[in-house]
C-alpha cells in the first residue's frame, strides 16, 4: 500500500493528496485512467475501479514521489475539470465555468478533448498513408503538395490533411473518414479507431464528430462482408488478369469502359470488377461472377474461388455477396 514518508512536511502534503483523492468520482478516475494510459499498463488500468487504488497505482510509478507532485496531480485535476480539487493541492485559483450555461460549456470542453484524443490516434494508425487519404479526400493537388512540401512528421501531416478536409467539409464526422478507409481497404484500422471511439464515449459520452447517430459506430457498414468482398475480388483479378478484357466484354462492357481504366492488368481487372459491383443496378454478386466464367469456360477458375469463398466463410462467416444458399452446384 502507499507508504508514508516520516517528515512532517511530506506527511501533511500526502494527507492532502488523499483527501483530494477520497473526493473524485467514478467518472473522474474512469478519465483520469484514460489520460495516463501511457503510463498505466493495461493489466494494471483494467484492475483500477477506486480513487484509492489509482492513487496506489501513482504511488508505484513514483508520480506521488517527484518535487513537484503537488502541481503534476493539480494539472490532472484540471484535465478532469475538477479545477477545485486542484486548488486544495496547489493554493492557486485555476479558472471555472460557473456561469448558469456551465453544462453547455462541458459538453463543448468535452467534445473538442476527445475530438483532439481521437485524431491524435487517426495520425499514429493513419500517418504513413497521409498522402493516400489527401487523395481519397478529394483536397486539390495543391494542398496535398503544399503539406507534403512542409517537411513535417508523417503524423503531423495526416493531422493537416483533416484540417483542410473540416475546412471544406462541414461537418466532418466519423463516417466520412470511415467511408475514405473503406475506399482504402484500411479495415484494420476501421476496427481500431472504432474501438477508440467506444473508449471515449464511454468516458466523454455521445461525441458529435462520431455521428452519434450511430452511437459511435455505424450500423449501414457490415465491415466483414466489405473486407471478405474486397479480398474476394482481389483474388477474382489475379485469376482472370490474362483475360480480363474478354471477361469485360462477356459482362457487357464496352471497350471503352474497359480500357478506362490504369495501372498493370491486374489493377486494370480489379478496377473493373469494383466498377461492376458498384455501378450495377441489381445487386452484384458471386454469382454474377461465376455466370461470366462459365461463359468463358473457365471451371477450374470456379473451383478455386469456390474453395476461396469456403476460407472466407470460415473467417467471416457467410456473407450476402456470396449468395452461398442460391449458388448452383458446378457440373463438370
Amino acid at each position: 500500500m502507499i507508504s508514508i514518508n516520516p517528515s512532517m512536511a511530506e506527511e501533511g502534503k500526502r494527507i492532502k493528496i488523499l483527501q483530494v483523492f477520497k473526493q473524485l468520482t467514478s467518472t473522474d478516475v474512469k478519465e483520469l485512467k484514460f489520460i495516463l494510459r501511457e503510463k498505466l499498463a493495461e493489466s494494471v488500468a483494467e484492475k483500477i475501479e477506486t480513487p484509492l487504488e489509482l492513487l496506489d497505482s501513482l504511488e508505484k510509478l513514483g508520480v506521488l514521489a517527484s518535487p513537484d507532485n503537488l502541481e503534476s496531480l493539480a494539472s490532472l485535476m484540471v484535465k478532469i475539470n475538477r479545477q477545485e480539487l486542484a486548488s486544495k493541492l496547489t493554493g492557486k485559483s485555476y479558472s471555472h465555468n460557473t456561469s448558469g450555461n456551465r453544462a453547455g460549456r462541458d459538453n463543448n470542453r468535452n467534445e473538442s478533448i476527445a475530438k483532439g484524443l481521437f485524431f491524435e490516434k487517426v495520425s499514429v494508425l493513419l500517418g504513413p498513408i497521409w498522402h493516400d487519404l489527401g487523395c481519397y479526400s478529394g483536397l486539390p493537388n495543391s494542398i496535398i503538395k503544399k503539406i507534403d512540401e512542409e517537411g513535417t512528421s508523417v503524423q503531423d501531416k495526416a493531422l493537416k490533411i483533416f484540417d483542410e478536409m473540416e475546412q471544406s467539409i462541414k461537418p466532418l464526422d466519423w463516417s466520412i473518414i470511415e467511408d475514405i478507409l473503406v475506399r482504402l481497404e484500411r479495415y484494420q484500422d476501421i476496427r481500431d479507431l472504432q474501438e477508440e471511439i467506444k473508449r471515449l464515449e464511454i468516458i466523454y459520452g455521445e461525441i458529435k464528430i462520431f455521428n452519434t447517430n450511430f452511437v459511435g459506430i455505424r450500423t449501414d457498414v457490415n465491415l466483414d462482408e466489405i473486407e471478405a468482398t474486397s479480398i474476394f475480388l482481389h483474388k477474382v483479378a489475379s485469376e482472370i488478369c490474362s483475360y480480363w478484357t474478354n471477361f469485360g466484354n462477356v459482362a457487357g462492357w464496352s471497350t471503352k469502359e474497359i480500357n478506362a481504366n490504369n495501372g498493370d492488368v491486374k489493377k486494370k481487372a480489379y478496377k473493373l470488377l469494383c466498377e461492376m459491383r458498384d455501378k450495377s443496378k441489381q445487386p452484384f454478386k458471386w454469382i454474377n461472377i461465376r455466370e461470366h466464367l462459365k461463359n468463358l469456360n473457365k471451371n477450374n477458375v470456379i473451383k478455386h474461388l469456390e474453395e476461396e469463398i469456403t476460407i472466407l466463410h470460415e473467417r467471416y462467416g457467410p456473407q450476402q455477396f456470396f449468395n452461398a444458399d442460391t449458388v448452383p452446384e458446378l457440373v463438370d
